[in-house]
């Protein structure tokens, strides 16, 4: 099967000190992705089996919409989706999701695809194309601020045991 890629288009980059096959999971585990993704409140697949080229996603919370997956490659951790109507802010369109290893941690690509004219989804441009890469941007950036923080979490001295032995004499 030919690459459903995109890889020119409106694109926002984010990197994530954490490791890639956990970003991974926060964008393809629809538990996970509530968690950061704003406006979205439920994530269901709609069928059986693995999600995979075809997969249809029902996605709720400040709209309603249905994703379509048109290339899934965990192996690369890319996949490319089609959002057929509008949801929230996000017009009807298609983009691809990479998740890559980088030297100290992980960057992830969105990329949006433009027409033939080199308009984004949003439109011809201007304000519609600023809010496009708004909304990216603060997406991915809830996503590197939730990340993170379990990345670098701190453990609770009250229950180390080391801290409960010292505190006991032993």
């Amino acid at each position: 099967m030919e690459s459903q890629r995109i890889v020119i288009g409106q694109k926002v980059e984010q990197f994530i000190h954490t490791d890639p096959d956990t970003a991974w999971r926060a964008w393809t585990d629809g538990s996970e992705l509530v968690r950061w993704f704003p406006g979205v409140a439920e994530v269901r697949k709609v069928g059986d089996g693995p999600l995979d080229v075809g997969t249809k996603i029902a996605v709720s919370g400040a709209a309603q919409a249905e994703v379509e997956i048109l290339e899934f490659d965990a192996e690369r951790r890319v996949f490319t989706y089609r959002l057929p109507t509008r949801y929230a802010e996000f017009q009807p369109h298609s983009a691809s999701v990479q998740v890559k290893h980088s030297l100290t941690g992980t960057e992830v690509d969105w990329v949006l695809k433009l027409d033939n004219e080199g308009r984004s989804f949003f439109g011809i441009g201007g304000k519609a194309k600023r809010d496009a890469d708004l909304v990216m941007t603060v997406s991915l950036e809830k996503l590197k601020e939730l990340l993170e923080a379990e990345a670098y979490s701190t453990p609770e001295f009250e229950t180390d045991t080391r801290t409960s032995r010292w505190d006991d004499g032993a």
